[in-house]
């Protein structure tokens, strides 16, 4: 009965979820799950040398991480390609439907799931990143 589950790759393949469901899209979309957590006063305490230092170990990090995340994605789809997982890659114009899609929804989110100025933010950047990929 299930013909749908929004999973990350990983997930899929530890629980066995591509043996219900052998379909895969490829959007490439997935939650941000970790964050450094410090308080304003504790921010506000370092010297401006040991906000940079904490800024630069965690760009390091998270280029450390995105890496190992992107590699155990694409270990864990082959492993589920090799039993059978059908990957789906949608062409431009179905992944502008998608795009579009997720930005009729972020009312929803805005102001409700995260905070506004947080959300509006993180647009901001999207739109700025996906405008460099475009040139």
């Amino acid at each position: 009965m299930i013909n749908a589950v929004p999973s990350t790759p990983y997930f899929a393949l530890a629980t066995q979820i591509y043996n219900s469901a052998p379909n895969m899209l490829d959007l490439n979309w997935a939650p941000i799950v970790g964050a450094l957590v410090i308080t304003k006063k504790a921010w506000d305490d370092m010297t401006p040398e040991a906000q940079a230092t904490v800024r630069e170990a965690g760009a390091k990090a998270g280029t450390q991480i995105r890496a190992k995340a992107r590699q155990e994605v694409d270990e864990a789809v082959d492993a589920m390609k090799k039993r059978g997982l059908v990957v789906n890659k949608p062409n431009a114009e179905q992944m502008k439907e998608w795009n579009d899609l997720a930005e009729r929804l972020y009312p929803k989110v805005r102001g409700k799931l995260v905070p506004a100025e947080t959300f509006d933010e993180v647009v901001a950047h999207l739109k700025a990143y996906r405008a460099s990929k475009a040139k």
